[in-house]
């Protein structure tokens, strides 16, 4: 399940870019996740072989919050 890596993946991100970047904002700094799968990939068609999917801010910041946090901080 792609997306389900892929939402992962972007929980990682959020932790990260939260403790890197002064005023770091979900909504501003958190962009799509884009899979591009090389066998499917055509230079006549653009879009084939391509996967982009943009999570909402509010299932991945569930989705932190269920994961928990080591120690609580």
């Amino acid at each position: 399940s792609y997306w389900l890596q892929a939402s992962i993946y972007q929980v990682a991100l959020h932790r990260y870019l939260k403790l890197r970047l002064p005023n770091y904002d979900i909504n501003t700094h958190l962009g799509a996740v884009e899979y591009a799968f090389l066998r499917g990939m055509s230079p006549k068609h653009d879009t084939r072989g391509k996967l982009v999917k943009q999570f909402d801010s509010a299932f991945i910041l569930a989705l932190d919050d269920m994961f928990g946090y080591p120690n609580d901080h």
